[in-house]
């Protein structure tokens, strides 16, 4: 199936923390004047915030080195994610629905694992969802008054693109209703089960019964809502609620009287995003005695920066 979802290059995403946040190189005690700390750094990082600072750090050389990370993943895509990692999405492949014996049971399980499929997709598309990662770092040293450094703040996100129009079941030259129908096994008779109520029941029949570009009865109709239903109770590997599976069989039913594609060419995927800035700074400082007036310190900082965008 061409770029499925990169369920396994997201599944780390479930062992990192919800939420965390990015360290701040700032001096002890910045905490209790709200974070306000800068203009209180005096040591290497003096460069980067403060260089008027160097002038007054009491030791002739400092040197310093932090990284810090902050994570922030939204609900939605880690729970989507952990639903893909269960499913095994290629038995989505070369669905024939032939009428054999022997492929029934292989097409019916791939039918399912459709449905569920497209329900995480749908879900994807109305709710979104990212991950952000803030990772930063720096190296700095101080020498007397001057100062050098390299820090690095970044902010990688991943976004999920749903393609929610490339869902139908199997080729659309040749896979209709009707031999997608015997192609399940979903014959006359077929009883039902209880996973879908009353109306959803009625709404799911309705639809594929509707969408019959070649004649689906309604008792055929009703016939592949069961045999779908029972393969869902028995599975439903993604483990959504009734109503998602009924408003995805409503979806899958409406693909079979339009142009939309196969869902093996469905194109959901992850897109990633992020910038990086490196800022090289280069700092001196000097301090001046005013006598009865204290001491001043001037400073300044000529700065380099690059930014890489992706």
């Amino acid at each position: 199936m061409k770029k499925i979802l990169l369920t396994v290059a997201v599944l780390f995403y479930f062992l990192l923390p919800t939420a965390a946040s990015a360290y701040e190189f700032q001096p002890l005690g910045a905490l209790g004047i709200g974070a306000a700390g800068v203009a209180r750094t005096t040591d290497a990082y003096a460069s980067y915030w403060n260089p008027a600072g160097l002038a007054f750090y009491e030791k002739p050389f400092s040197a310093k080195l932090n990284a810090g990370v902050g994570i922030n993943i939204n609900s939605s895509l880690a729970d989507n994610m952990n639903k893909l990692g269960k499913m095994d999405v290629n038995d989505m492949k070369n669905l024939s629905f032939s009428n054999t014996a022997l492929d029934i049971p292989a097409n019916l399980s791939a039918s399912a694992q459709a449905v569920e499929f497209v329900g995480v997709v749908n879900d994807l598309d109305r709710n979104e969802g990212t991950l952000t990662v803030t990772p930063v770092g720096g190296l700095a040293f101080q020498y007397r008054n001057f100062g050098v450094g390299a820090m690095v703040t970044s902010e990688l996100g991943s976004f999920p693109v749903s393609d929610t129009v490339n869902v139908r079941l199997g080729d659309p030259a040749i896979s209709t209703l009707s031999n997608f129908a015997e192609g399940i096994g979903a014959t006359l008779g077929t009883p039902q089960r209880t996973l879908f109520n009353t109306t959803q029941r009625a709404q799911i029949e309705a639809a594929f019964f509707n969408n019959g570009a070649n004649g689906v009865s309604a008792a055929q109709a009703t016939a592949i809502v069961n045999k779908l239903e029972e393969q869902l109770l028995a599975g439903n590997k993604s483990g959504q609620t009734s109503q998602q599976l009924a408003d995805t069989m409503v979806n899958v039913a409406q693909s079979f009287s339009s142009n939309q594609g196969s869902i093996e060419n469905n194109l959901s995927s992850i897109e990633l995003r992020g910038i990086i800035l490196i800022d090289i700074p280069i700092a001196y400082s000097h301090k001046f005695d005013l006598g009865p007036f204290g001491t001043i310190g001037l400073g300044g900082a000529f700065k380099v920066i690059q930014g890489i965008v992706f």
